[in-house]
């Protein structure tokens, strides 16, 4: 009697296990030394490394931020984000390499330079098997499942003075009164 019962807990746990899908590739930006990287600011570059990737030759979209786990499979990219930076051809050993994989640079518009990702902003990087549609992170790994992609932010020379300007202007108004 006591076996019957070991033996469906056992199998229970089993079929629970089974069933159970491991997410294990992985995508996500990085500095130029691989080292991970979730903030970048104007004129730097944005790398991206992965691990445990599907064996195969695919495409890196830079996309603006959504969030993945609301999206079904079968949905195209466009359809859902807005696609900033497209790499075709990249080889998943070539994400296991040194240096990785240069994907662009933070910029906002004031000069030229290819791939440019705007700022501020929040993105995702996605290694897609190269036909455009979210098939689930096992298989067009997403970086949003680590973390929530990356940040672009804008010089503090953008946010200073500013500020420091309606500061004084403050300072000045109120010492007229």
């Amino acid at each position: 009697m006591k076996v019957g019962k070991y033996l469906k807990a056992i199998l229970g746990t089993l079929l629970i296990l089974i069933t159970v899908q491991v997410v294990s590739a992985e995508i996500f930006s990085c500095d130029e030394n691989k080292d991970s990287k979730h903030t970048f600011g104007p004129g730097e570059n944005v790398y991206v490394k992965g691990y445990d990737l599907p064996d195969r030759t695919g495409t890196i979209y830079i996309v603006e931020n959504v969030d993945w786990t609301e999206i079904p499979t079968g949905t195209a990219y466009s359809s859902v984000t807005t696609i900033v930076v497209t790499i075709s051809n990249v080889d998943d050993d070539d994400l296991y390499a040194t240096p990785p994989v240069e994907v662009g640079t933070v910029s906002n518009g004031d000069y030229p330079c290819t791939n440019c990702i705007g700022y501020p902003g929040g993105y995702d990087i996605i290694w897609d098997d190269g036909d455009g549609i979210w098939e689930g992170q096992n298989t067009d790994p997403v970086d949003y499942v680590e973390c929530n992609g990356f940040e672009t932010i804008p010089e503090f020379t953008t946010i200073a003075i500013p500020m420091a300007i309606a500061l004084l202007a403050g300072l000045f108004f109120f010492r007229r009164q």
